[in-house]
């Protein structure tokens, strides 16, 4: 209730109240969702990128160079459409009981982020093994992941929750097979794929 409403109060001020506080809820849970399905995609097109990074890395630079930039304008367009929603939110659009919490986990992911720049230059120029870039990239996408799980955490509507985890749950599970796939792709001698062959390896 405002200092300044009228004294004693009365049932009518606190079911305005009540319903305020409803549309608030429902606001954050909205921004969250949002927020979550970006950073969802933020993470696939950093998941391809990463895939096509170790094969060209795998294949000491013989395939997927030319595919390099198409992988990080993707990236940037995804992290973008990240960072419009980031703009919009502070102590009163992120849910109170989480928003410490949540705050953290975004200035971890946003510092992640600021890391691809000098990743990118330095795998193009074949200066990391893929064991090094592949571990740069986990730690960003681990990042977000972070940051997803403590906006799941934020929503208190329970038919919404249980979407937001299962997807949290999927996610985890695509990363997880995408870091088993590109460990399989280095136990390949180098040389050893084609162009047709790799096609179908990266995530």
């Amino acid at each position: 209730m405002s200092r300044n409403a009228a004294f004693p109060p009365s049932a009518a001020d606190f079911l305005l109240a009540s319903k305020r506080c409803e549309i608030t809820v429902l606001q954050q849970l909205l921004h969250m969702g949002q927020l979550v399905g970006e950073v969802s995609q933020l993470i696939h097109m950093l998941q391809r990128e990463r895939g096509t990074v170790n094969i060209y890395l795998c294949s000491q630079g013989a395939l997927f160079g030319d595919r390099l930039a198409a992988r990080r304008r993707d990236v940037e367009q995804a992290e973008r459409a990240v960072q419009r929603l980031l703009a919009q939110l502070d102590a009163t659009t992120a849910p109170l009981a989480v928003a410490g919490r949540l705050f953290g986990r975004i200035a971890g992911a946003l510092q992640h982020l600021t890391l691809l720049p000098t990743l990118r230059q330095q795998a193009e120029a074949r200066r990391l093994t893929p064991e090094e870039a592949m571990q740069h990239f986990n730690a960003i996408v681990h990042s977000l992941l972070a940051l997803v799980y403590e906006a799941t955490d934020a929503c208190l509507e329970p038919a919404m929750a249980r979407r937001l985890i299962a997807m949290f749950s999927f996610m985890q599970g695509k990363e997880l097979a995408g870091q088993e796939r590109a460990l399989g792709r280095r136990g390949l001698p180098p040389g050893s794929l084609t162009m047709r062959r790799s096609s179908g390896c990266h995530s």
